[in-house]
């Protein structure tokens, strides 16, 4: 059998094509990575605090999934340092909003709470109708405390 060598433009006509298929295999499969979900780099894991550390205060204990949905509990931390939850909830996210739905506590299982978030903060909105030691909506505004919690100061604690 004899081999006759192709001409020059063939040959890089052909690299030319082989090149276009590699890149079009890198574009495919680049795209079909899924994104890591915005809400996890804008909501980590941890708590929000509702008021000023040291005082009672509305709290929410936050999961961030990887799948893009929330998991938690909004608790009162009293001025005894005892801590009550008023509701659990789980939620979807979609362009800085997060629609809960509560499982279990002291709101009706299945109710629909819409929430606003952005970089390490979470507001409920207006539960002041739904959690009764709110005063006002600056209660319902909740922001990411890297230390946890800190308890009430109590007449008589050093």
């Amino acid at each position: 059998m004899v081999f006759r060598s192709r001409p020059l433009a063939a040959k890089v006509i052909w690299a030319a094509i082989a090149i276009c298929l590699a890149l079009a295999i890198v574009v495919v499969v680049l795209t079909n990575v899924p994104a890591t979900p915005d809400v996890v780099s804008q909501l980590p894991n941890g708590i929000y605090v509702g008021g000023a550390q040291g005082t009672p205060h509305y709290f929410v204990a936050l999961t961030s999934n990887t799948d893009g949905t929330l998991t938690g509990a909004v608790s009162y931390l009293a001025q005894d340092g005892q801590a009550s939850t008023d509701f659990t909830f789980t939620a979807t996210t979609q362009s800085g909003v997060a629609t809960l739905k509560s499982s279990g506590g002291h709101v009706p299982n299945g109710t629909v709470i819409t929430a606003t978030y952005s970089p390490l903060e979470l507001d409920l909105g207006d539960c002041t109708t739904y959690l009764p030691l709110a005063a006002s909506n600056a209660d319902c505004a909740f922001k990411y405390s890297p230390g946890g919690l800190s308890y009430p100061q109590h007449p008589g604690w050093s």
